[in-house]
């Protein structure tokens, strides 16, 4: 069996197929998503939320994404925080702005920098669920911040 390449450097059209990736998971996943629901309220939606919301995302980057990471990141930032669905959506949709900003004007980013950004994602979604929730969780942020942490550089 051929090992898979292992990717240094994101584009945009890197970022585009991640993200595509994750939503195509996020799809298979969202039943699983909806029945472990706790936060903020056990109303069993969160799966078809972020579905809904990374949908969204990935749709506005289309086909023919930005060539630019940074470019990219915005696109689907803004589409997510246009086509955000329930507490999760919006949560999600602050992570992917708060990445945006970090990528910025970035052509590309390594892996140390794609880790940083993750944890600025993540700060800007703990505001969001602080804000809506004045600190009844710490989930909010836990799956930004463990993606910074295990690719060991945040």
């Amino acid at each position: 069996m051929a090992e898979s390449p292992v990717l240094r450097t994101l584009n945009g059209r890197a970022f585009a197929q991640l993200l595509r990736a994750g939503t195509l998971m996020v799809i298979r996943e969202r039943e699983t998503l909806n029945r472990i629901n706790v936060f903020p309220i056990a109303d069993a939606d969160t799966g078809v939320n972020l579905a809904a919301t990374l949908k969204a995302a990935v749709a506005r980057l289309g086909d023919e994404s930005p060539e630019a990471v940074g470019d990219a990141a915005r696109m689907a930032a803004d589409a997510a925080l246009d086509g955000a669905r329930g507490s999760s959506g919006a949560i999600m949709a602050q992570f992917l702005d708060g990445l945006a900003a970090a990528f910025r004007d970035r052509a590309c980013v390594d892996t140390r920098e794609f880790a940083a950004a993750a944890d600025t994602g993540a700060k800007a979604a703990s505001r969001r669920c602080k804000t809506r929730a004045r600190a009844r969780s710490s989930r909010c942020s836990g799956v930004g911040r463990r993606a910074a942490h295990a690719s060991g550089h945040a």
